[in-house]
């Protein structure tokens, strides 16, 4: 694997998330390597933001104890070098995405398990995101994550208090509130169709709540086809919230943030478009909205559909990474097992608190305060849950997300053409085959 693609928006999340992070040291546990081990080197830092001042905080403070390591810290570009054959960065952040996968199963990335260990993170990480971490083959952890993003339906909190609303539990009650909304001349829900990416979250949480997580991951993976009959019954789901009134009248010309802003009540005037009560959407684009209104909002897992279905949540996680030819694999493993630290962890958790709450810890032995009442309730909700997946905006491959997104697009601006969507995503993925982007191995 020679090439990272980043999605735009976390692109600007991890930025926000590190250049906001306030200067404080980090102490290093007794666990950590000892300095004697670490030789003097210069580790070359693949970063998506080499203005980060969180980072370079955290360099300095571990230079105060290895005088003898120095940062090179250099951009991880949208589209750029990932890992080069002939000299690899020691160290580079990543996400647990398809490049990822691709990267763990190449054996391209470094074994990170005496990494976990001096930080404890084996015993202390959420046990999903562990899961979703550690190598297919044999186990062993391969990322120093950071933090996790999620999804849930966000809903007013103020507008379900009037009609003596609670969150839904399954897609019954679900319904019910929808209609109650709709019966006090309410719209329940927005869909953003435009410019945005959030629209496909229905996709994964009805082909989960549905289908089941082995089967969305094994069509991610280019394993099962798009004119299938469990297609058409999530996207029959879906189109069901539409014949009955229940979404704005062009989710089309709704990009995300005007989905979100459509929920807010206490802006005066100051947004303009049509409102609604409840959006599904992910925490990067919720954090967008002016901190005035966050408070305004409260947010809701996704309902379940069938009770025989085992619960799974979508998330994007993050961390740092180290190829498995780095010329100083020892000293930027001994870095990493700083940066694991609870102390490190509780740090990166508070300050990103400061900017709504776009990423959650994925430790849980974190002290009290160290996270928001929002980043408690997606950790609860991750670890209430039986398995996590990827987002399919970061699983699928960029050949075959060119042609969902858009598809995905004109089903909401075409009248649910079900057998358009199919037969345009079942090409693609006959095409993808034909050009080996889906290795037989997936």
């Amino acid at each position: 694997m020679q090439k990272i693609s980043i999605h735009p928006k976390l692109f600007l999340s991890i930025t926000l998330l590190l250049v906001t992070l306030l200067t404080a040291h980090c102490g290093r546990g007794d666990e950590a390597l000892t300095a004697q081990s670490v030789q003097p080197a210069e580790l070359l830092w693949m970063t998506l933001d080499v203005n980060s001042q969180v980072e370079q905080t955290l360099a300095n403070n571990y230079q105060e104890e290895h005088t003898e390591i120095t940062f090179n810290r250099q951009p991880l570009a949208w589209g750029g070098d990932f890992i080069s054959d002939s000299s690899p960065p020691d160290m580079l952040m990543s996400f647990v995405n398809r490049q990822y996968a691709q990267a763990s199963r190449q054996g391209e990335l470094s074994d990170l398990s005496e990494v976990w260990t001096n930080a404890t993170l084996d015993e202390n990480l959420l046990p999903n995101v562990q899961k979703l971490i550690r190598d297919e083959e044999n186990g062993n952890p391969l990322m120093v994550p950071i933090a996790f993003a999620w999804s849930g339906i966000y809903y007013n909190k103020a507008i379900f208090a009037q009609y003596n609303l609670q969150p839904p539990q399954n897609w019954n009650e679900f319904i019910q509130v929808c209609a109650t909304l709709q019966a006090n001349g309410e719209t329940p829900l927005a869909i953003p169709g435009l410019r945005s990416y959030a629209h496909t979250l229905w996709f994964d949480y009805l082909n989960l709540r549905i289908n089941g997580a082995a089967y969305h991951r094994s069509l991610l993976a280019g394993q099962e086809r798009y004119d299938d009959p469990r297609i058409i019954s999530l996207l029959e789901t879906w189109r069901s919230l539409i014949d009955q009134g229940f979404v704005v009248e062009r989710p089309e010309l709704m990009d995300d943030l005007a989905a979100i802003n459509a929920l807010v009540r206490g802006d005066n005037g100051a947004f303009t478009g049509e409102e609604a009560v409840m959006v599904l959407m992910d925490s990067y684009i919720v954090s967008r909205t002016p901190p005035e209104f966050r408070h305004e909002f409260d947010f809701f897992r996704f309902p379940v559909i069938d009770p025989s279905v085992p619960l799974a949540e979508p998330v994007d996680v993050i961390g740092y990474v180290i190829p498995a030819n780095a010329p100083h694999r020892v000293q930027a493993q001994d870095f990493l097992s700083y940066l694991g630290l609870p102390e490190a962890q509780a740090l990166i958790a508070r300050e990103a608190g400061n900017i709504n709450g776009v990423y959650a810890p994925v430790r849980a032995d974190l002290e009290a305060g160290a996270v928001t009442a929002e980043m408690d309730k997606a950790m609860r909700m991750i670890q209430e849950t039986d398995e996590v997946v990827p987002f399919a905006s970061q699983w699928m491959p960029s050949a075959m997300w060119e042609e969902f997104n858009p598809a995905a697009q004109r089903l909401l601006r075409d009248e649910y053409n079900f057998q358009g969507f199919m037969d345009t995503l079942e090409t693609a993925r006959q095409s993808a085959i034909e050009q080996g982007v889906f290795p037989q191995s997936e």
